[in-house]
């Protein structure tokens, strides 16, 4: 799996992620995320379907796919990961970013997610590892790659 913003991060903090990474099952039809909501967590999807989508009223009558996401998709990371980057000093649950967007299961969803609280500890922990540098996404020459097994 491919994130970016990992492009340079030490191996010693994408050892520590893969080693805070929960592994997750949801049954078909399960709201992850609804609009609004915090982000408390980066979705790793190992099997399944995931659709996200928005809804333009509060009637939620009128719907537009944004994506749909299967084995090998990520979804979160780039809001939590520019949460940490950016408050690296000083996490606070409060600055947590809101979901834009609905995300639910079509189908059973098998995974891995990485909370919050775990993120902060890596960034606590890994502090003088932590490299707010990869936020610079003007320049995305390759991409760290994580193995899930």
């Amino acid at each position: 799996m491919q994130i970016p913003r990992l492009k340079n991060m030490d191996e010693k903090v994408l050892k520590m992620i893969c080693d805070y990474l929960k592994p997750v099952v949801y049954p078909q039809n399960t709201i992850i995320r609804r609009m609004g909501e915090p982000f408390d967590s980066i979705l790793f999807v190992t099997e399944g379907t995931v659709w996200v989508y928005s809804t333009t009223d509060r009637s939620q009558q009128i719907r537009k796919m944004k994506q749909f996401l299967q084995k090998g998709y990520i979804y979160g990371a780039e809001e939590l990961l520019s949460w940490a980057t950016s408050h690296s000093s000083s996490l606070s649950f409060v600055d947590l970013p809101f979901s834009t967007e609905n995300v639910k299961c079509h189908t059973k969803v098998q995974g891995f997610a990485l909370s919050a609280m775990d993120l902060q500890a890596i960034v606590s922990n890994c502090g003088h590892l932590w490299s707010p540098s990869n936020s610079d996404e003007a320049e995305v020459p390759h991409t760290t790659t994580l193995v899930l097994v």
